[in-house]
């Protein structure tokens, strides 16, 4: 008798002691309705026992589908889930590069094996492969943070998680050149006095003054398209200057 009753499984949706504790509430309800009805009309009880068996069959059957699709969605969705991280951890433009304790490489994603001519590297020393990226990982793996390193060619985000020996890389050289472009293209304001002006010039004639603004105007002119600079005169002793702003 044990072992009969070890082989019935309950529907799935009974599993959940709520629903359980609910279902069983609901029928004992029913079979105190039909009971007091048996004694009133007993037609009436045997039409309420069927129509509690039909229900009762019904609703096991609709609860027992939706189950099964509930779990068949979480479980294809979990796959997905899985599937996309998988695919993004292969895919996604950043370098990842897992290495044991003594730097060799136990792993790394296409994307950054393309800096390397996508050579075969898993097992080989990294100090051996690339003793640059060896030194960066190196001098990095203790602060945990985000920096900014140069690579070769290519300027780097990366993060090393000594814990677990990963590097993060991501070339942000594209981005870098924009923002050094960007910043040497800032406008700067500038204004140039002639120290003593007035004093230097009180004593001397018209024409004398006339080639000593000349010349101060062509010397600053000549300096000024020497550097790319826009030079405009606005008074008799005071000029500006708007140029860019170069590293």
């Amino acid at each position: 008798m044990k072992n009969l009753i070890a082989r019935i499984k309950l529907p799935a949706f009974l599993e959940d002691l709520r629903l359980r504790y609910i279902s069983i509430v609901m029928v004992l309800l029913t079979l105190a309705g039909i009971t007091v009805g048996f004694f009133i009309r007993p037609w009436l009880a045997l039409v309420l026992l069927l129509l509690l068996v039909g229900i009762m069959v019904t609703s096991f059957y609709e609860l027992e589908t939706i189950t099964k699709n509930t779990n068949q969605y979480i479980s294809d969705l979990s796959y997905r889930i899985k599937r996309g991280e998988q695919e993004a951890l292969i895919k996604m433009p950043v370098g990842i590069l897992i290495y044991d304790k003594s730097l060799n490489i136990e792993w790394m994603n296409p994307y950054l094996q393309q800096y390397f001519d996508n050579t075969e590297l898993l097992g080989k020393p990294l100090d051996v492969i690339d003793a640059e990226l060896a030194d960066l990982i190196k001098s990095n793996q203790d602060t945990g943070e985000t920096k900014i390193v140069h690579w070769g060619e290519h300027q780097f985000e990366i993060i090393v998680q000594k814990s677990i020996g990963v590097v993060y890389l991501m070339d942000v050289t594209r981005y870098a050149a924009i923002e050094e472009k960007a910043e040497e293209e800032r406008l700067a304001i500038g204004q140039i006095f002639l120290d003593n002006y007035d004093e230097i010039t009180q004593s001397l004639d018209d024409q004398v003054v006339s080639n000593l603004n000349n010349y101060v105007t062509n010397q600053l002119t000549d300096w000024a398209n020497q550097f790319g600079m826009f030079l405009k005169r606005v008074d008799d002793d005071h000029f500006i200057v708007i140029a860019y702003v170069r590293a």
